[in-house]
């Protein structure tokens, strides 16, 4: 147990007030076939995540850290796509700490300071605009088509999958909450050379999620001085809940998101370059993000099927997919899901080399082709998952000998 908490022993001694550590963590793995592709096979891809929460003397003040080792070709895979075709973000033999963080959590409030992942930097592992009941990149969809609502540049973590931020989180009651914050990318000169101002209103229960989301941004880089806003869209349901059945745990939802043209503030020259969206650019390429689609989720079984379109701001065809995914438990332990993508128009290219044939007579589903109609690229993926809780450890350094102790409690 001592070697697990190596990773962590420089920051503990740092820190000798604190008092106890809980550990967990996941190991995500996967292969994937393209077709047609530059390369049909896509490099296997593998990730561990070590996580571990230090609590202090302050009640309710606990410090976290999260590190990252994974290996893999970035976006997995060669296709050419506008949104990567499933959320595990890596380069070749990466190893960091992605996260760190310190945050207060009590029974109605939340405050998060840091480098921090915002789909997942929660104290019980919540986030900006995520499901609650059609599963996330463990159990549920591959694409960060669903996984992530991609129009929304206030979230700002398509460029930045962690990102310096400062968030609030308001638990209103058991029902209502409310995020609120401001993440700080590209601060080279001073702070406020690029900013995100997400806020999220988030209603859920047993059977219903809702959530509502604008987002901000600004950037002094752009030479426009404008504020750039968006707004998103997230309903969630289990249309059977209360028929007491199989049917119970289906859910269905639809997801929307749009970027509005940038806003002049006092700040703008009278010349402004004659781009609408000029600040919006510098935080996301994607204009418009539509997605519906139904899951059905138990303990040991799973399944998804759903579509998808994005637009971005440099081309004027959408990129579509058609996803499916199939879940279930091996041995008892792991999580195993095979995966089916169709893409249409990847990457908004209607010149790709291929085109569906649909008609019987033609030999090959996939043919050559320099015409308009659309093109089409399935991907074949495997996912196997697992998850593991080290729990929680006392922690006493030495500072005459300078080690850290770990006695599990």
């Amino acid at each position: 147990m001592k070697k697990i908490l190596l990773p962590f022993a420089a920051l503990i001694l740092l820190i000798p007030s604190v008092m106890s550590a809980r550990i967990w963590g996941d190991i995500w793995a996967g292969a994937q076939l393209n077709y047609p592709a530059l390369g049909a096979v896509s490099p296997p891809i593998a990730r561990l995540q070590l996580n571990a929460d230090l609590t202090t003397p302050v009640t309710n003040l606990l410090f976290k850290f999260r590190l990252n080792a994974s290996y893999g070709t970035q976006f997995f895979g060669t296709t050419p796509v506008f949104a990567p075709v499933n959320n595990v973000i890596v380069s070749n033999y990466n190893f960091a700490l992605d996260e760190t963080y310190i945050y207060y959590a009590d029974k109605h409030i939340q405050f998060y300071l840091g480098n921090l992942d915002l789909q997942d930097y929660e104290a019980d592992g919540g986030g900006f605009f995520n499901f609650r009941f059609c599963g996330n990149e463990f159990d549920g969809f591959f694409s960060s088509h669903f996984l992530r609502m991609l129009a929304n540049h206030g979230l700002d973590h398509i460029y930045y999958p962690t990102i310096p931020a400062m968030i609030l989180r308001v638990d209103f009651n058991d029902n209502l909450t409310l995020r609120v914050g401001v993440t700080f990318g590209k601060a080279f000169e001073h702070l406020f050379v690029r900013n995100s101002f997400p806020v999220e209103l988030n209603f859920h229960n047993e059977f219903l999620n809702l959530s509502l989301q604008a987002g901000f941004v600004d950037a002094d880089s752009s030479l426009v001085h404008k504020v750039s806003p968006s707004v998103s869209g997230l309903a969630e349901i289990k249309p059977f809940y209360f028929a007491s059945g199989t049917l119970e745990p289906l859910a269905v939802f639809v997801k929307y998101g749009i970027v509005y043209p940038d806003i002049t503030t006092f700040r703008t020259p009278p010349t402004n370059f004659n781009d609408d969206y000029r600040v919006a650019k510098e935080f996301s390429p994607y204009r418009e993000h539509f997605g519906f689609g139904l899951a059905f989720h138990t303990k040991d079984f799973g399944f998804g099927v759903a579509y998808s379109l994005l637009k971005t701001f440099n081309s004027p065809i959408p990129e579509q997919v058609f996803e499916f995914f199939f879940r279930t438990t091996m041995l008892g332990i792991f999580e195993i899901s095979p995966d089916f993508q169709l893409l249409i128009n990847p990457a908004g290219d209607d010149h790709y080399a291929y085109h569906w044939n649909v008609l019987p007579e033609f030999e090959y589903l996939f043919n050559p082709g320099t015409d308009t109609a659309p093109k089409y690229v399935y991907i074949v993926g495997l996912r196997i998952t697992y998850k593991f809780d080290l729990g929680e450890y006392f922690i006493k350094a030495d500072k005459k000998q300078g080690i850290t102790e770990g006695t599990n409690l």
